[in-house]
């Protein structure tokens, strides 16, 4: 499902600045630590991704990417795909590596894939060609 979802596009970093300070210079953020999806173009999960018609939606019901110290992460989201009345849930585990500068994060999944994130407090959002996600710590 991550390959399918990685289909509609990949990775354009739309940096959200923090507010606050008149400081001019970005903070140095760490990312280590778990992020919770908290919503995907401003709506709160379960979130619809697409909808091929009337009859078919693909939404996302959970996610959460964990940073961990040394320059690795982990993944896992759940997914809902609805077709008629019937419907399928699946789930999807991702793992790789990413490096960090100030409060900007490139991520690169082992199977290639790359995409880029900006933190902002306690909240990272990722920019996709297909919605804006927003995790909270």
């Amino acid at each position: 499902m991550r390959t399918l979802s990685r289909l509609f596009a990949i990775a354009t970093l739309t940096a959200f600045a923090g507010c606050g300070g008149d400081s001019t210079s970005p903070k140095n953020i760490d990312p280590v630590g778990t992020w919770q999806l908290v919503s995907v173009d401003g709506n709160p999960l379960p979130a619809q991704l697409e909808s091929g018609d009337v009859e078919v939606t693909l939404e996302i019901v959970s996610g959460t990417l964990l940073v961990n110290d040394g320059g690795t992460f982990t993944g896992h989201e759940l997914y809902r795909h609805t077709v008629g009345s019937s419907t399928l849930t699946q789930s999807l585990d991702y793992v790789g590596f990413y490096t960090r500068s100030n409060d900007a994060v490139a991520f690169q999944e082992t199977d290639g894939t790359s995409y880029a994130g900006a933190i902002s407090g306690n909240r990272m959002t990722i920019a996709y060609d297909w919605g804006t996600f927003v995790y909270q710590r």
